[in-house]
Parts: structure tokens; C-alpha cells; sequence
């Protein structure tokens, strides 16, 4: 069961899989081997003040120490033995709502556009939250469309508080301070999606569902993550890397360094089956090359403020995600193509485990969000 320690650090104890934990302060995720789980748990409880200088460089940044105390060391979650069994899921994301103030060419989402939410009522709440949380996920993904759209976002949020580990993602223009407020006491990460701080590169990707775009967008955005830095809400900055932006990205990342961004996280373009995403996407090794532009620039320049997490989608893996698709339905989507899959075909809305290790690659799906 996944429970939030007195640290605000979410838990989940998986035996011999060991203890996993989500940090509210990053957005990022580790795993403890499991003969390190009581020192680990004994110091995230308050019952003891020292731990070994690894988990303090990993789990302990922005929470007991600071990057640049750690800059020398390589920044890495904990590794863990490939001999062992996984059998449970680690994140769901739950797309909310399909409805969104965007309609971004490589979305994987735009098959949830028309969906209508199976939330309508506070009892929907309830009755949602209460499935998500059946599975103990160790954090849930706020998502859509744009979150911030549903009329029960917030209820959704408070209702998860303090029971799983809460990630929102947004594309931040309407993100307002009273938001931030209320995410910030909610122990919430927000992942901002920006993908390039160029007016016209950003217009490529980031298209409005108006007909007519306003010009302030990426403004609007830049404000609200400024915003967010300045009242200490947990940040992370989400970048698709295409062929629109992929020259950008080294200037971009310094400018993300200098304003206090701590956590970016750079994706390579899912092979979407659109005629403008493909002109969008970026080769896999042409992807590897910029990996390693940026990771150079990490160990020069940006590692006493900044993690920088790349990842790679090997277009040779298996199915990593969990979807709770807007009408409620549990769907898992290949890493090549915008096809969604249901994760039990008879339970569509509530996947027995069983089917659910049928249809996913839960390495994949670990591997994902905890990059060993």
C-alpha cells in the first residue's frame, strides 16, 4: 500500500522488489533495494536523522540537501537487480478530460478528444478516485486534454491528497497563481509543457484550437512558470523534442538553468501516424546525438542546479504506459503509433491484475519513470 511518510515522500513497500518511492519535491521517482528498506523508511519517518550519503544525494535533494551540494556525484536513482519480479504498476496516467485549449500535432491524446468525462457528478469523484487507488499507484498523473479545464479538478486533487503521489500535466496557459496556491498545498508536481522559448518554433508545435492565434501564448507560459519558481511549487519543465526545436534545445536548456528550473525532462516524439507529426519527428539516432549534447552540457555546466532526464523511446519497446481514458476505460498505448489498447478487454473500466501483466511490460513500464 502506498502511504505518504512523515517527510510528505511517498512509499510503497514491493518485497523483494523493494521499496519504491516518489519525491513531492522533485517529481522524481527511486527504488530502494529491499535490505536498505527499514534505514530508509526509519529516516523518511522522523525516527532517525543520518542515512547513508546515497539515499541523501537522491532522495534528500531540495528536501535535506541542495544540488550543488551533491554536483559532483552523478545524480541517478538508486539501481536495483534485473532478478527479480515485477508485478505492480508504478504510475497510471488519468486523462480527465479530453477537452484542451491546444491541438498539438504529435499529441498522443487526440483519439480522447470527443470522449465524453465519466465524471459529472462528486460521487463520480469518489467512485473514480476510489478505482485508481485500488491498484496503489505511486503517483497519479493528472492529465488530458488540459486538466485544469474539468470542473472537478480540484475535487479530483483533494481527493488523492496525501494517498498517492500527484503529478499535473499542463500546458500552463491557464495556470494562475490561485492555482498554484491550491496545487502547492496540495503537495502537488506540476509538469509544464514547453517546447521551445522561440515565438516561431514554439507556434509549429504549440497550435491553439482557435483559428486565429494569440499572439502572448508563450508569454502567458513563461509567466506561469515563473510563477510557479517563485512561489516554490515543484516544477518540472516538459520538452517533445522534434525537428522543430531540436536546434534550440542547448540554449533553451541554459535559459531554464538560469530563471531556477530544478527538473526537465526532454522526450523523443512518439511515432504518431499523422502527416505533420512525421515531418515533426526526429530519427532515433539523430535523437541519441542531441541526448548527448545535453548530457554533456549537465556535467559542465548545469548539474549543481538542474536534473535533466531524457527519455528515450526505443521504438523496439513494449507498452509502458497506463491510460484511464476520460470515460474511465484502462487503456495502455504502444510506444510506436497512437493506438490505445485496452488493458482487460471484459473489465475494460476496472482490469483485473492479471490481464493487466498480460497486456503491459511492467520492466518498461518501471524503466519509464524511474530511468535505470
Amino acid at each position: 500500500m502506498t502511504y505518504q511518510t512523515k517527510s510528505k515522500i511517498f512509499v510503497r513497500d514491493d518485497g523483494e522488489a523493494g521499496l519504491q518511492v516518489f519525491s513531492p519535491y522533485t517529481g522524481l521517482f527511486y527504488n530502494i533495494p529491499a535490505e536498505d528498506r527499514t534505514e530508509v523508511l526509519e529516516w523518511l519517518d522522523g525516527h532517525r536523522t543520518t542515512v547513508s550519503q546515497c539515499y541523501l544525494d537522491s532522495i534528500g535533494l531540495l528536501w535535506k540537501t541542495t544540488f550543488a551540494k551533491v554536483a559532483e556525484q552523478s545524480l541517478i536513482h538508486v539501481p536495483t537487480s534485473t532478478n527479480i519480479s515485477i508485478d505492480r504498476l508504478l504510475v497510471i496516467n488519468w486523462l480527465i478530460t479530453g477537452k484542451c485549449t491546444h491541438k498539438c500535432p504529435y499529441c498522443y491524446a487526440q483519439d480522447m478528444r470527443e470522449l465524453d468525462s465519466c465524471i459529472k457528478t462528486e460521487a463520480d469523484v469518489d467512485r473514480m478516485v476510489s478505482i485508481v487507488l485500488s491498484y496503489s499507484p505511486l503517483a497519479v498523473v493528472i492529465s488530458g486534454g488540459e486538466p485544469l479545464l474539468h470542473p472537478f479538478f480540484r475535487s479530483i486533487i483533494e481527493k488523492l491528497h496525501g494517498k498517492t503521489g500527484i503529478i499535473v500535466d499542463t500546458n500552463g496557459i491557464l495556470l494562475t497563481e490561485e492555482h498554484i496556491q491550491f496545487l502547492k498545498e496540495n503537495d502537488v508536481v506540476v509538469r509544464i509543457s514547453v517546447d521551445s522559448l522561440i515565438e516561431k518554433n514554439d507556434r509549429i508545435t504549440r497550435q491553439t484550437c482557435e483559428r486565429k492565434r494569440q499572439p502572448d501564448n508563450l508569454s502567458a507560459v513563461l509567466k506561469a512558470v515563473e510563477l510557479c519558481i517563485r512561489k516554490e511549487l515543484t516544477l518540472v519543465i516538459h520538452t517533445v523534442v522534434t525537428a522543430a526545436n531540436k536546434n534550440d534545445l542547448l540554449s533553451m536548456g541554459e535559459k531554464l538553468y538560469c530563471v531556477g528550473v530544478h527538473v526537465w525532462k526532454l522526450m523523443q516524439l512518439v511515432d504518431i501516424k499523422t502527416n505533420e507529426a512525421k515531418r515533426l519527428t526526429v530519427s532515433y539516432q539523430s535523437s541519441e546525438h542531441f541526448s548527448r549534447l545535453i548530457k554533456r552540457s549537465v556535467n559542465a555546466m548545469w548539474q549543481d542546479r538542474m536534473r535533466v532526464i531524457i527519455q528515450e523511446n526505443n521504438p523496439r519497446s513494449l507498452n509502458a504506459t497506463v491510460l484511464v481514458s476520460p470515460d474511465g476505460r484502462f487503456l495502455t498505448q504502444a510506444v510506436s503509433g497512437n493506438k490505445k489498447i485496452p488493458l482487460d478487454p471484459s473489465y475494460p473500466n476496472m482490469p483485473r491484475e492479471e490481464e493487466i501483466r498480460k497486456r503491459l511490460d511492467l520492466w518498461e513500464h518501471r524503466k519509464r519513470y524511474m530511468g535505470e
